[in-house]
């Protein structure tokens, strides 16, 4: 079985490149990511994933590939990279490149021994915090 390419759909509108997300955004898809994103056409001066409500996570590994892709566009002089959707997105800590949750996730098999445990319960494990705002994602502030 092989692995599955998370961003399904690109347009360019104007001098901007759309990219749409369903999936899952895990260190398997990377290459394919990184792939999406580099193809973005030469005329377009903004690269913007959107989230869509299937991407119920980002891993640490493709989080860290979406900064660095980032940083390496904007200091190329070639414009400006927003990922839109993110904020739907419960952080598993407080450094920027780390495991993100969607909300609504119900729950997560985690490394330690392999069981199934509750999303929240395991994010509050490693980020306590991260769950006091637990407002819809259309009532967070951008």
């Amino acid at each position: 079985m092989g692995f599955r390419d998370p961003l399904l759909t690109g347009v360019l509108e104007g001098d901007a490149s759309h990219l749409s997300a369903r999936g899952p955004m895990v260190c398997f898809d990377s290459m394919h990511v990184h792939r999406a994103l580099a193809a973005s056409p030469d005329e377009a001066r903004a690269v913007s994933p959107h989230l869509e409500a299937g991407v119920r996570v980002i891993d640490h590994t493709t989080s860290t590939n979406l900064s660095h892709f980032a940083e390496e566009f904007e200091r190329g002089g070639r414009g400006r990279f927003e990922i839109r959707g993110l904020e739907r997105m419960r952080m598993g800590s407080e450094h920027p490149a780390c495991l993100r949750i969607g909300r609504g996730v119900g729950s997560l098999v985690v490394p330690e021994g392999s069981k199934t445990v509750p999303a929240a319960e395991w994010i509050a494990r490693v980020n306590p915090g991260a769950l006091e705002d637990d407002r819809p994602a259309e009532e967070i502030d951008a």
